[in-house]
């Protein structure tokens, strides 16, 4: 048993963070999930990190750890926004917060610098490894046996992650990516818009 064996890891959509109801859809939707670890994709930012790395050719590794920059910049962004949450930046952090019955917000730059030296399972450094793949990895890391999926569409009727992935609803990386880690989540897809 872990610190984390009762939580759920729900990753939030780049594309919610632009919807005004997200604040209020977000906190209904929490109400009936127990222990909630918070990730927000990255949006319009990691979307510029591309533009730039286009522009710049800035390689792979760069161009990783300002996404991953981008994707702390939407935490921040979502703890404004999010009543009753809080930032933390690694798994002591959760446990406190935890604690005290705030929302956690996970920095996930900073939880994946101190997991990935010691971690069985790599984590690409690619445009292909967004992150739905940054929770996924995340959850197996850190054994959470829940992962949600928010999104803005809703989960094909066919749910096989290669195909989903083909339609670009998920990204490349995840359907590989599941297939070789050692811990697997239970995860589910929910549309936060309907």
């Amino acid at each position: 048993m872990t610190a984390f064996s009762e939580s759920t890891l729900v990753k939030i959509g780049g594309s919610l963070l632009e919807w005004p109801e997200l604040p209020a859809r977000l906190s209904r939707f929490l109400d009936g999930i127990h222990s909630p670890i918070l990730i927000a994709g990255g949006g319009k930012s990691t979307d510029l990190v591309r533009r730039w790395d286009d522009l710049y050719q800035l390689g792979e590794e760069t161009s990783h750890h300002l996404a991953m920059s981008s994707l702390d910049l939407t935490a921040r962004l979502l703890s404004q926004i999010l009543p009753q949450s809080q930032l933390c930046d690694s798994s002591s952090s959760y446990i406190c917060l935890f604690n005290h019955k705030t929302i956690p917000i996970a920095l996930p730059g900073q939880w994946i610098e101190t997991l990935e030296p010691k971690s069985t399972s790599s984590l690409p450094h690619h445009w292909e490894t967004t992150s739905d793949s940054i929770a996924l990895w995340l959850s197996a890391e850190l054994k959470i046996p829940q992962l949600i999926l928010l999104k803005s569409v809703d989960l094909p009727a066919n749910r096989d992650w290669q195909e989903i992935s083909e339609q670009g609803m998920i990204d490349a990386e995840f359907p590989r990516l599941l297939k070789r880690l050692n811990f697997r989540p239970n995860i589910s897809w929910k549309n936060l818009r309907s």
